[in-house]
């Protein structure tokens, strides 16, 4: 093996980890938005609950009523969010793996060497 196909090998091992990285942070942020979205939805049916349940001889029956459908419009709306958020996450994740997002070449330099400088030091310990 010639020392162009090592350094090819160890840069496209070096690329493969640095995606694998980004991926790890995108699922990370994607766990986060689905807990997000998870405690949203639990709030939107615990307000729609206490909408169905409000007592119509209350005597602020329509300011209550008011507060709540406010608060359920609100929610909808952080839900819409959340749910494009998770789906731009989603979006992302498939062009890391894809490669359609490009690894900073600063990045892949520094740990290309650190590969090439690993490599070379268990080839001194094997020759030893």
């Amino acid at each position: 093996m010639n020392y162009n196909d090592i350094l090819s090998q160890l840069r496209e091992l070096a690329r493969d980890e640095l995606r694998l990285r980004a991926i790890n942070v995108l699922r990370s942020d994607k766990l986060e938005i689905e807990i997000l979205k998870t405690k949203t939805e639990h709030s939107l049916e615990i307000e729609n609950y206490e909408l169905a349940n409000l007592d119509k001889d209350y005597p602020d029956y329509e300011k209550m009523k008011a507060e709540k459908d406010d608060t359920i419009a609100v929610l909808g709306r952080q839900l819409d969010i959340i749910k494009r958020d998770l789906e731009n996450t989603d979006n992302e994740i498939v062009k890391v793996v894809s490669g359609e997002t490009k690894i900073s070449k600063d990045d892949l330099q520094c740990l290309t060497d650190k590969l090439i400088a690993r490599f070379i030091r268990e080839k001194i310990t094997e020759l030893e």
